[in-house]
């Protein structure tokens, strides 16, 4: 009986750690909606050309390498606070009178700002979740982490349109910087903290049969920074089609995440799921490009949106059975993956500038898919063998 309450204990202060961290991942994420649902239109509005909205993606992605190669180590609390700062930083320098004084540097320097945020915040938030969740729940809990993006972008994007459409850009800026104040309130509700090491050589041993992988989905994510928002530009006819298009994209993966990450807990095969729906993405980001109106396109992303709501916590769920050590790891992907990133800008920016259509962009970012499918069926004796190892081997 004695040993039953201990173990109740500690699962009850497990959870309620991750819903300390589900709290403040809330707020931080009001805050990115209503900060950034329309940062696209806001930017292409102000003048800025779609050569400098792509070029300005290798600074977003920039910042956090710049940070891990020249850091020592942070406590994730003091990290996360950080960027929660970093983020309300970012949404103040977006105000137009801001361009007044820096023109079209304020561009570089938002995304920059928005980059030291994501390594701050997103690597202390990621690595908690990984560090606390074992090998039988993960997969559900990091789909329960990643449904709380498509949530909130639920709505978010609708009502940032209506008080645009009734005020303007300023108001929707100003409800975003509250919710970073609750956000940074919240931090205190999370109780677990972990010491993030930035020392290379140490962090890089921990992504054995993952490197490749994980720079892949770093490139893919930086051919789709601006992109996606400034093909939807060329199709809607007002501020609440864009807000729809962003709402409707969202809503599909939601329930089917959920039920396939306990599923894939119980089955324990991460690579089945991953390959597949991987493969599936791939399929409907290439039939997207040839999208010729609104309807074509809302259709097309809201599938895709459903199959990459799948695939990507799957992806990041294989991540956190191989590594070792959790800290040194999540560390590890995030310079890999915005190394990556910054290919994927480079490579749009040359697309663009060479076939002056965004579509081929979203072609060349399908592939990118195939190969991360490729890559995980490639490893995919590795990843079955770590996930029959015994949970204290592979947890620590």
């Amino acid at each position: 009986m004695g040993e039953f309450k201990l173990r109740l204990k500690l699962e009850i202060e497990k959870m309620s750690n991750f819903f300390g961290l589900g709290v403040v991942q809330t707020f931080n994420l009001l805050a990115a909606y209503f900060g950034w649902s329309f940062f696209t239109v806001y930017f292409y509005e102000l003048g800025y050309s779609i050569s400098e909205m792509i070029f300005s993606g290798i600074f977003y992605s920039l910042t956090p390498i710049i940070v891990i190669l020249f850091s020592k180590r942070i406590s994730s609390r003091t990290a996360m606070n950080i960027g929660i700062l970093f983020r309300a930083l970012a949404i103040f320098f977006c105000y137009k009178f801001i361009f007044n004084y820096l023109g079209h540097t304020q561009l570089f320097l938002v995304n920059s700002l928005i980059g030291l945020m994501s390594v701050y915040y997103w690597l202390s938030n990621y690595t908690i979740i990984q560090k606390e969740a074992k090998t039988n729940n993960r997969a559900f809990i990091a789909m329960v982490f990643s449904s709380i993006d498509p949530l909130v972008s639920m709505i978010a994007p609708l009502i940032s349109a209506w008080i645009i459409e009734k005020n303007d850009y300023a108001i929707m800026f100003n409800v975003a910087l509250g919710f970073t104040v609750f956000a940074l309130f919240s931090t205190k509700l999370v109780k677990k903290e972990v010491i993030l090491d930035f020392n290379i050589k140490k962090i890089m041993k921990q992504l054995k049969h993952l490197k490749t992988l994980t720079f892949i989905q770093g490139v893919f994510s930086g051919l789709n920074t601006f992109t996606i928002g400034l093909i939807t530009i060329s199709f809607v006819k007002s501020l609440f089609d864009y807000g729809v298009f962003a709402s409707m994209t969202a809503v599909f993966g939601i329930i089917a995440s959920l039920l396939l990450g306990r599923w894939s807990d119980k089955i324990r095969n991460r690579v089945v799921f991953a390959k597949f729906s991987l493969i599936i993405t791939g399929v409907l980001t290439f039939l997207s490009s040839f999208s010729t109106n609104y309807t074509a396109w809302i259709i097309s992303r809201s599938f895709y949106g459903f199959f990459i709501g799948v695939a990507f916590p799957f992806v990041f769920t294989i991540v956190g059975d191989c590594i070792e050590n959790k800290e040194d790891g999540m560390v590890a992907r995030n310079l890999l993956m915005n190394f990556g990133a910054v290919i994927g800008s480079i490579i749009s920016l040359l697309i663009f500038y060479l076939t002056n259509n965004l579509m081929n962009i979203v072609v060349v970012s399908s592939f990118m898919l195939f190969l991360m499918a490729f890559l995980v069926q490639k490893n995919s004796k590795h990843y079955a063998l770590v996930l029959k190892k015994p949970e204290k081997e592979i947890i620590k």
